[in-house]
């Protein structure tokens, strides 16, 4: 055989070689790293709903652990939702808030909505009431967003509806006031 032949033999013997490469590659490779990768996220996906799951699993338990008794339950949820309007204890909360974080309650109003009653519950489902609470409070900016923060996470639910800030235009003064309408719930009676 002649050096030529050798040579155009072995270039088709490597070209092949690497065309049967690159067509593996193509075929059986790439679709499953593409498997490979979606299998990793859905892993990595997987792991972190596991973790977040298994963080509110130790807090319901430590919540369980903390209310394990009946009285201590009740007392607590009867502070996160009152059995009765009980308006001077939500002004004194608001009160207290606002003293807590240096500003000054200037004036309250409230309204009694009508009860929101569930047609068809059972009987221990009570009636929920909802007190309108209308006030203004006047501070520096920071401590009435402090504030507004400690209102929406106080123990007794409170939903802000309404904020409206009226900055003083005397640049001197860091007093601003904030005209506030917060909704505040408890159980009906019956």
């Amino acid at each position: 055989m002649r050096a030529s032949t050798k040579r155009t033999l072995s270039f088709l013997i490597s070209l092949t070689l690497l065309l049967g490469a690159v067509t593996v590659y193509g075929l059986l490779i790439v679709p499953e790293f593409s498997e490979i990768q979606r299998l990793r996220g859905s892993i990595a996906t997987e792991s972190k709903v596991l973790e977040d799951q298994k963080v509110i699993i130790d807090k319901i338990k430590s919540l369980i652990e903390k209310y394990q008794g009946g009285q201590n339950l009740q007392t607590a949820l009867s502070a996160t939702l009152p059995t009765a309007v009980n308006i001077p204890e939500a002004i004194s909360t608001i009160n207290g808030l606002a003293s807590l974080n240096k500003i000054v309650l200037s004036s309250a109003q409230v309204e009694i909505l009508p009860l929101r009653t569930y047609p068809g519950a059972p009987d221990y489902v009570k009636s929920l009431g909802t007190a309108r609470v209308s006030f203004q409070v006047k501070g520096t900016y920071e401590g009435l967003k402090i504030f507004v923060s400690q209102l929406e996470t106080n123990v007794r639910i409170m939903d802000v509806k309404e904020a409206s800030l009226l900055a003083n235009p005397d640049a001197r003064s860091l007093t601003n006031e904030l005209n506030v309408v917060v909704h505040t719930y408890y159980q009906d009676e019956k």
